[in-house]
């Protein structure tokens, strides 16, 4: 919890949600509080926006990698990727944050982390 938050950093507010907060409770029970992420989970795109999610998902998958070589997500699903766009120009190309990090971990191996990309494709079924 604590290495990931920290590690990510310098990818809040773009490709994962703006943190907040994070530390432990009571019990060892470990949090990370993110800012309300505006946009839209990719289970509720239309058909017809999912190529371009995919393309941003994958974007954003790519760049917390580029920052964390070994970040595996844990719990990589459509709905904890959030579509946006970037500007008040709506033909601006889409981006993602991902979110719910939970699961997430940073000691993954490089088959860990490509299996994390076929789940990905397969999630957007390319």
């Amino acid at each position: 919890c604590f290495a990931t938050t920290g590690a990510l950093l310098q990818c809040q507010g773009d490709e994962v949600a703006t943190f907040l907060d994070w530390g432990h409770l009571l019990a060892g029970i470990y949090y990370i509080a993110t800012a309300y992420v505006e946009g839209v989970p990719c289970s509720e795109l239309p058909s017809e926006l999912q190529e371009a999610a995919a393309t941003a998902a994958k974007t954003a998958l790519q760049r917390i990698c580029a920052v964390q070589p070994g970040f595996v997500h844990g719990d990589l699903r459509l709905p904890n990727i959030m579509v946006k766009h970037g500007s008040d120009d709506t033909a601006a190309a889409p981006t993602a944050v991902i979110i719910d990090l939970a699961a997430s971990r940073l000691n993954g191996t490089p088959a860990e982390v490509k299996a994390q990309f076929q789940q990905l494709k397969s999630l957007f079924r390319q």
